[in-house]
């Protein structure tokens, strides 16, 4: 799997996570990553994501996905846009950057 990963330090806002929302984050993504796989799905495209988790063996597992697909990502966009005002104390606002 070629890996595309680009560098965080260059995002506008930064949170500093404590280890125990480390764990928190960790132990909820897995809730929202569904077990099929829908390619024909919709989306509404406000942001993509692209998650890379160890599982319990430490094998690395990579999940790519756009907003708005409920299908693969169940309850995803609340997750995180509750996390995101949790973090950062605003609203998620997708901006359009072209």
């Amino acid at each position: 799997m070629e890996e595309k990963l680009s560098d965080y330090t260059d995002a506008e806002k930064f949170a500093d996570l404590t280890d125990e929302a480390v764990q928190s984050i960790r132990d909820e993504l897995p809730k929202h990553i569904s077990e099929k796989k829908d390619k024909e799905s919709g989306y509404n495209l406000d942001y993509t994501f692209n998650i890379r988790m160890k599982d319990p063996e430490y094998n690395i597992k990579g999940y790519s996905g756009n907003s708005g697909d409920e299908f693969n990502y169940p309850g995803f966009d609340a997750y995180w846009k509750e996390l995101y005002k949790e973090k950062f104390g605003e609203e998620f606002i997708f901006k359009n950057i072209e």
